[in-house]
């Protein structure tokens, strides 16, 4: 009655891939397919996956399911990690979507700024963690403008059941927000924690 897709890390790649009979090795594959074919939530294993994913809208992807996704795992971590020059989850012009059971990891940059999860292009109806899923764990990664989660260009999120780092700040002047609001956006916090790291002394 609630078709699913299913990710894993020794799972499988191309067009077929999804079911639970044959998971995705990416999430963002997994989401591609699952966008092509009607399907609107995905259940993503533990396992390190470096593989920075764009959300898409009417879309549910939940982390933290144990090999077998018969449930939660209490030791299963699924962890999407950015790159150099791209944040490990972006949500632009998205509308009623969530993520939640994951680890967003930024790693150190060489370009952009440090965010962890990017919500912008006035997306609405986003929702970043659950009460009903493994804790959310949000980092920004080590550069400039180290942050968290951004939410920018007036779009609306809830945040819940989440634990968001900034991450740590580089350079002369540079700022750390664990979560930062611009542009009329609107984020409701509940149930979760926010932190700040030192920002860096300008010249």
């Amino acid at each position: 009655p609630n078709p699913k897709y299913y990710v894993r890390t020794n799972g499988s790649t191309g067009a077929g891939c999804g079911p639970l009979a044959e998971p995705c090795s990416k999430i963002s594959e997994a989401q591609a397919n699952a966008v092509a074919n009607g399907i609107e939530t995905i259940r993503v294993a533990g396992g390190n996956y470096n593989d920075p994913i764009s959300l898409a809208s009417d879309m549910d992807i939940t982390g933290g399911w144990k090999q077998d996704f018969s449930d939660f795992g209490p030791s299963e971590v699924t962890t999407i990690f950015g790159n150099a020059n791209t944040t490990p989850v972006t949500v632009d012009g998205v509308s009623n979507s969530s993520i939640s059971g994951i680890t967003a990891q930024g790693v150190a940059r060489t370009s952009g700024s440090a965010v962890g999860i990017h919500v912008t292009g006035g997306s609405t109806g986003i929702q970043i963690g659950d009460i009903d899923s493994p804790d959310t764990l949000v980092a920004g990664g080590t550069g400039p403008n180290a942050t968290g989660v951004l939410v920018e260009g007036g779009s609306l999120v809830n945040l819940e059941n989440a634990n968001v780092n900034s991450g740590t700040p580089t350079a002369a002047g540079s700022s750390a927000y664990g979560l930062r609001a611009l542009e009329l956006s609107v984020v409701n916090v509940i149930l979760s924690e926010i932190t700040g790291q030192p920002g860096v002394d300008g010249v």
